[in-house]
């Protein structure tokens, strides 16, 4: 299975998504996150089945500047910091969930960071709700 490591994508912050102190609430931004983790998702090889959804079992959240009106970057990048072989066909070593780095900045290699966030997606059955591993998630 391939890994499209890294997406970066350019957003636009709308008047409306600002509050009345003139910056993005914090709720927004967990909004343009996801926005991130979808394209990142959609920008991999992988088709998940129908039967099959990816969902955020924890976010990790620092907010470290405020952002205001413009367009910013979101950063997702895939962490595979617990080495996972993707293509382990014992069930006992499959991976059930995996773990991206957010960040939301103002140029995508700058060091002006507004948001930090680190974001576990598992992978499950839709109609039997219980945890897949990313194999079944993509068959």
């Amino acid at each position: 299975m391939d890994i499209n490591v890294c997406n970066c994508s350019e957003i636009s912050i709308r008047p409306g998504d600002l509050d009345v102190v003139g910056h993005v609430n914090n709720a927004r931004v967990l909004e343009l996150l996801e926005y991130g983790r979808m394209k990142w998702l959609n920008s991999q090889s992988w088709k998940p089945n129908t039967s099959s959804a990816a969902v955020v079992t924890r976010i990790e959240i620092d907010y470290i500047k405020e952002i205001g009106f413009g367009k910013p970057f979101i950063n997702t990048l895939f962490n595979n910091n617990k080495n996972i072989d993707f293509t382990q066909q014992d069930e006992r070593e499959c991976c059930y969930s995996i773990t991206l780095n957010q960040s939301i900045k103002s140029q995508p290699d700058s060091e002006d960071i507004y948001v930090n966030a680190i974001i576990k997606i598992s992978f499950i059955d839709i109609d039997k709700r219980i945890l897949i591993s990313i194999n079944d998630y993509t068959q």
